[in-house]
């Protein structure tokens, strides 16, 4: 017999029979201001979700939903709660929001920061170049082999 506290009906059903039913709610995911797909970490599975649009997702509340950032890296993004809506974690409070669509669906709109790397030489700097490597999932990096930029101009 399947049995909760009624409050949570509204991402649970099946009270008082023999089938649990985990509805979740519906929450909008939108990325469109990166300059990068989302990998994002849902409790034990990982996720890209493309930059090009706004993604619905069906979630449980739970504490720590988070985006990957780099290998074995996860910044945790937002808890879900009980009442379907979003807490942002602090640490990403200045790159993301929290709203509601049209339809009354969390929204979280992950701006993210803009970032120069100025490779520009500076004094009697010893000049450098910058590598960008593409990686397994086809998205640049700043780090290791790959196709030369030259230090006097910025990238």
């Amino acid at each position: 017999m399947v049995e909760y506290d009624p409050t949570n009906d509204a991402f649970l059903g099946g009270l008082g029979t023999s089938t649990p039913i985990l509805r979740g709610f519906p929450v909008m995911l939108d990325g469109r201001a990166l300059s990068h797909d989302l990998e994002v970490f849902l409790k034990g599975s990982a996720a890209r979700f493309a930059r090009s649009a706004v993604h619905e997702l069906t979630l449980l509340p739970a504490e720590g939903y988070g985006f990957i950032t780099g290998p074995r890296v996860i910044v945790p993004l937002f808890d879900l709660n009980p009442d379907g809506t979003i807490a942002l974690a602090p640490a990403t409070a200045q790159c993301a929001t929290t709203s509601t669509t049209a339809d009354g669906a969390p929204l979280l709109t992950i701006h993210g920061f803009t970032v120069t790397i100025d490779c520009q030489p500076h004094g009697d700097a010893v000049r450098r170049d910058v590598r960008t490597v593409v990686g397994a999932a086809g998205e640049p990096s700043l780090a290791g082999g790959g196709d030369r930029r030259g230090a006097h101009r910025s990238h």
